[in-house]
């Protein structure tokens, strides 16, 4: 959970911060909604005692396309790292993979403001960098379910997770307005690298590969009292060992079954809604902050607020839920419980971003609609379809989450491209120039959830159950052959 809350600082920051890091081309802002928060200064410095200690707020000079590309440069390493980190998480194991994601986003953070104040291009290529560093969390923390948590508390597990996901957007969002208003947006990448330099060192302390893992008899004992695995009772080690499902007995990649994980239909059922369900998120938390400084001319301080506040409701309604549908699994099948809670989310937060689109300027009335629109479906992508990756693949969850995951996160690049390409030219202003941009990705996830309800499935697939290896086979065979011959009347 505070891993994840470190990263989602780290690599959301930047939607909010760009905001007040360019303005709009003069040729394409003419805003049509006027209220009293349009006049309202970047800066608030009401009093001496709370005085602004770095004063420089510098504007740099980028086109709609630039914009669109910064905010989706972090996309580009991580969708170019999620396959791989995949792969690296399923070979190493998933404690060494996070350990590299915390100190790779701690450089990549920090020496964001100054690479982006040499040039543009300089920017884009750090937030690649911090993409690439970022590939591998993902995949290995869903891996790492299978080690450390029991199959009958996966969803209660991921939501948990998610509230660190949760946790780090009300934390980036709230703390970075705060820093924006009192000091400068460059000092909100300086400690979020430091934190996740921190939040490093915490992991490599605290967590061991796996639960059951034997101490060594000369290991300092204050180490041991460090680790999460020293407080848990033999019994609580015993019954995640045992209730772990059955799964390929060798981790070797060389074993995986690639051919009938590439045939199988749900690999790509499941890639292509989570690849819809990931547009709709992205589009809200990406270029949502954008959409509301331009048209409704809301300050920086007011939007990191209100995406405290959505993330806090989510972060209450998600573990509800998650309850929720783990005690309806015991009663119901996976497979039903997953559909069910993606599609009852989806009945409301596809009328509530429809409604954004005839509003207007009515800035209030879609603030709640975003609300609404966001915790509904950060639902549906923690509890209906972040746990399927787990359900169908058993050990093989680093890897087939880093498949869908790859697919999915493109929508993060495309999100702010698309968003930039229906609105260069035109006044961003303007509310109706915007609709497209939330109309297109509710459509493709009306399209995803209609071929997932009607044919996905979150039961575990058939090559993910065990069975032995060649090798292991011809092992077999080789210790048969020798036990008949010992066996047989001429040697007995």
């Amino acid at each position: 959970m505070i891993v994840t809350a470190g990263h989602y600082i780290a690599r959301q920051n930047l939607n909010f911060t760009i905001t007040v890091m360019t303005d709009p081309p003069a040729t394409e802002f003419d805003p049509v909604c006027t209220t009293e928060d349009l006049q309202l200064p970047e800066a608030i410095s009401p009093n001496t005692s709370n005085s602004v200690i770095f004063t420089e707020r510098k504007k740099y000079d980028w086109t709609t396309a630039q914009y669109g590309s910064m905010l989706g440069a972090f996309y580009i390493g991580y969708c170019a790292a999620v396959f791989p980190g995949a792969l690296v998480a399923q070979k190493f194991g998933f404690h060494p993979a996070i350990l590299f994601v915390c100190f790779g986003n701690a450089l990549a953070s920090f020496f964001f403001p100054i690479l982006v104040d040499y040039s543009h291009t300089a920017g884009i290529i750090s937030r690649i960098m911090l993409g690439l560093t970022s590939g591998p969390i993902m995949p290995a923390i869903q891996g790492a379910w299978y080690w450390w948590g029991c199959p009958e508390e996966i969803t209660i597990n991921i939501a948990i997770q998610s509230v660190g996901v949760t946790l780090g957007n009300c934390l980036g969002a709230v703390g970075t307005g705060l820093i924006i208003q009192y000091f400068n947006w460059q000092l909100s990448f300086y400690l979020s690298g430091l934190l996740m330099f921190v939040v490093g060192l915490l992991w490599l302390l605290m967590v061991d590969p796996v639960p059951d893992k034997e101490w060594p008899k000369n290991e300092l004992s204050c180490l041991k009292c460090c680790k999460i695995s020293a407080r848990m009772t033999d019994n609580e080690k015993k019954l995640i060992k045992n209730s772990r499902p059955v799964a390929q007995e060798s981790p070797r990649l060389r074993d995986m079954p690639v051919k009938s994980i590439l045939t199988d239909p749900q690999l790509y059922i499941i890639s292509f809604i989570w690849f819809a369900m990931s547009y709709v998120m992205y589009n809200a938390t990406n270029n949502s902050p954008t959409y509301l400084k331009r048209v409704h001319g809301l300050p920086i301080q007011r939007i990191t607020f209100l995406f405290g506040v959505i993330s806090i409701s989510c972060l209450v309604v998600n573990v509800i839920i998650a309850i929720l549908a783990d005690r309806m699994r015991k009663i119901m099948s996976t497979t039903f419980v997953r559909k069910t809670w993606t599609a009852g989310m989806a009945i409301i937060f596809l009328p509530s971003v429809v409604m954004v689109n005839f509003l207007g300027c009515d800035a209030s009335t879609i603030e709640f609609c975003l609300a609404v629109f966001v915790v509904c479906a950060s639902t549906v992508s923690t509890i209906g379809l972040k746990p399927l990756t787990a359900d169908i693949s058993g050990n093989y969850a680093s890897v087939i989450f880093g498949f869908v995951n790859f697919i999915g996160n493109f929508a993060g690049f495309a999100a702010p491209k698309i968003m930039a390409f229906f609105l260069t030219g035109k006044n961003q202003g303007e509310p109706t120039n915007w609709n497209m941009v939330f109309a297109l990705p509710a459509g493709v996830f009306t399209i995803a959830l209609g071929i997932f309800i009607a044919y996905g499935t979150a039961e575990t697939r058939s090559w993910a159950l065990n069975k032995k290896t060649s090798f292991q086979k011809e092992n077999c065979n080789r210790n048969e052959t020798i036990l008949e011959s010992s066996m047989s009347p001429k040697n007995v």
